[in-house]
């Protein structure tokens, strides 16, 4: 006798197996850190290896829940927030979260002026190759810059062409 074709694939947890696999993961995620491992549906379902909306559904009538935990929904909920209960953070936790959260954002801003450095020297390096090429001397492009002797003369620096008049006056 042939399948129908959502039966083929591989038959997961459901019914009784479910709820005492779901129970037994709960109560090992609630002993754990909300960073450590986060008690959501989509990681339930997963480490269950079940859709999502298999834990909405009420769980098996054989076993004896409190009415308010018959739900699968409401033992996830359940364990969240005794989760949430067991690990408040500490003054020390969040300071140490917010130097944590500095520390990220100053490597990652010391990748990116290292990539600038790095473009540079090649920028650099380029010029010292062409210059070699064309017979000049590439120590020059370190040499200091010339006194501007213009302003140790006292005199004025060149004026803008647009602050002139056409006779030769300024404005």
């Amino acid at each position: 006798m042939k399948r129908p074709p959502h039966e083929a694939k591989t038959i997961g947890l459901h019914g009784a197996a479910l709820d005492r696999e779901l129970d037994a993961l709960l109560r090992l995620w609630a002993c754990k850190s909300p960073d450590e491992q986060p008690i959501t549906f989509r990681t339930v379902a997963a480490a269950l290896s079940v859709s999502p909306g298999s834990l909405y559904k009420l769980g098996n009538p054989s076993l004896s829940y409190r009415p308010e935990l018959r739900a699968r929904k409401a033992r996830v909920q359940a364990a969240q927030q005794e989760q949430a209960t067991n690990f408040v953070a500490s003054p020390r936790q969040s300071v140490d979260r917010i130097w944590r959260s500095r520390l990220k954002e100053a490597q990652e801003e010391a990748k990116e002026w290292k990539s600038r450095y790095e473009e540079l020297l090649q920028t650099i390096a380029g010029m010292e190759y062409h210059m070699n090429q064309h017979g000049l001397d590439a120590a020059k492009l370190w040499l200091p810059l010339p006194p501007n002797d213009r302003a140790e003369r006292g005199r004025a620096p060149i004026p803008i062409r647009a602050q002139r008049r056409r006779g030769g006056t300024k404005r």
